[in-house]
């Protein structure tokens, strides 16, 4: 099985032409001059080396004949005070804590699936992603949309007490990279509570996923919110930890062990993803025959649920 690699960096000069052009954008669309593009980040869905300069958080068995693509720039804000914040978390020094999670699994958190995706042509497209819902008849399983974008034959969902389940991908968001499927429910896996709370500044968060086939958890802290591009909002978490090739899907844990957000790329050790208040709108606008229990967690009071009904798929 061959590795997908990191691509080589774009020249100094096509990133200046990036940037200024952004800029001009900018100007045009009369924003504020404060709100110019820190970085351009290019995630997606397959492999390296397709496209100089992307980062593609997905590895395949073997290459396939086009990338999907995910979110393809990150905007930041670079106003002086939020420079300084970013400055703050970026040197300190604290002890990062352990999240609380549930027994482990040979190390795993169990909620936490593998996702193979049948490409076609002997393809499989590896990704992460996370129980976060159930009922009689169904579970919910939240992953990125560039995971299952090129989809061609099963989506298989893999647990690490053992059980797999073909899935059905049942909602996706390409403007957030969102994705949700449903499988039949496992007999014992519980679903991780979605978080209400958006991280501030600083909060330890830790990423998950299945890069390379193999489980890992890392945990670093909130460093800025970002946006998909210059007019949307900035839902979009950046944490001071890394993720790797395979670990788009995977979730992001507030250190009480809810899901803070859902990672969808790495680039320059950060991990970007849509934070939980963006989720939570995605998960709100599922349509299903079953009543799917999505877990949703308060801060301020004993855990509650959100019930979701609709039409067959």
């Amino acid at each position: 099985m061959s590795k997908a690699t990191a691509p080589s960096p774009s020249s100094p000069f096509k990133r200046f032409f990036l940037l200024a052009l952004l800029l001009i954008l900018a100007v045009v669309l009369g924003l504020d001059a404060e709100t110019a593009v820190a970085q351009a980040r290019y995630y997606g869905g397959s492999h390296g080396g397709r496209h100089p300069g992307r980062y593609y958080n997905v590895s395949p068995a073997k290459p396939p004949a086009a990338a999907p693509e995910g979110i393809r720039n990150v905007f930041v804000k670079m106003s002086p005070e939020l420079k300084a914040q970013r400055e703050k978390v970026l040197s300190n020094r604290d002890p990062l804590p352990n999240p609380r999670f549930p027994k482990l699994i040979d190390g795993k958190h169990p909620a936490v699936a593998r996702i193979d995706v049948d490409g076609g042509g002997g393809v499989i497209y590896h990704g992460s992603g996370t129980l976060v819902g159930v009922s009689y008849t169904h579970g919910v399983v939240l992953t990125n949309w560039h995971v299952v974008r090129d989809r061609v034959g099963d989506v298989t969902v893999r647990f690490p007490n053992g059980e797999s389940f073909l899935a059905r991908v049942v909602k996706e968001d390409k403007t957030w990279d969102l994705a949700a499927l449903a499988i039949r429910p496992p007999s014992d896996v519980h679903p991780v509570a979605l978080s209400n709370r958006v991280p501030k500044l600083g909060d330890p968060l830790t990423v998950a996923g299945y890069g390379g086939g193999s489980y890992r958890q890392s945990t670093g802290r909130m460093l800025q919110f970002c946006a998909p591009n210059m007019t949307d909002p900035t839902d979009i978490l950046e944490v001071t930890t890394p993720s790797r090739s395979g670990d788009s899907g995977g979730p992001i844990f507030h250190g009480d062990g809810t899901m803070a957000g859902v990672l969808f790329g790495s680039v320059d050790g950060t991990t970007n993803g849509s934070h939980c208040e963006r989720v939570g709108k995605f998960v709100a606008s599922l349509r299903t025959s079953s009543s799917y229990v999505i877990h949703v967690h308060d801060e301020h009071s004993v855990s509650r649920e959100t019930v979701i009904r609709g039409q067959q798929y």
